[in-house]
């Protein structure tokens, strides 16, 4: 059996992978918001924001292990293909998205306001278009 970790305080961040450290520095910047990590063709979520995500978009919690072996942090993903949807669902029901891609050269973020809808938009538009082109 092991011990599933819900919140980001739970843990030590010096024995995190490096992916979890970064989801984690990231998520210090935006505290109130859903962080959807690229990694790979998934976005991945972690912590109390899989739970949130996983709940809100049906989705299937599992656990990835951490160095100690004996607990496993919850996560949820999605594939990079139903970004766009997926976060079309959370910022109408009133959550605010990061979408951080540290896959390529330039790391990006791109913040998505559920109370500035009309920056929301334009952000929308671009962020459908990088789902589209992978």
């Amino acid at each position: 059996m092991f011990t599933q970790i819900t919140h980001q305080d739970q843990v030590n961040r010096d024995e995190m992978t490096d992916q979890i450290k970064d989801y984690l520095s990231i998520k210090d910047k935006y505290p109130h918001s859903l962080l959807f990590y690229r990694a790979g063709d998934y976005y991945e979520c972690f912590f109390e924001d899989a739970s949130v995500v996983s709940d809100q978009l049906e989705l299937v919690i599992t656990y990835k292990r951490i160095p100690d072996g004996d607990r496993r942090i919850i996560e949820t993903g999605i594939g990079y293909h139903a970004l766009y949807k997926s976060i079309e669902t959370l910022l109408h029901n009133g959550y605010s998205v990061i979408v951080a891609d540290s896959s390529k050269p330039k790391k990006s973020i791109i913040e998505l306001d559920a109370r500035n809808k009309k920056s929301t938009l334009e952000k929308l538009l671009d962020l459908k278009l990088l789902t589209f082109m992978g």
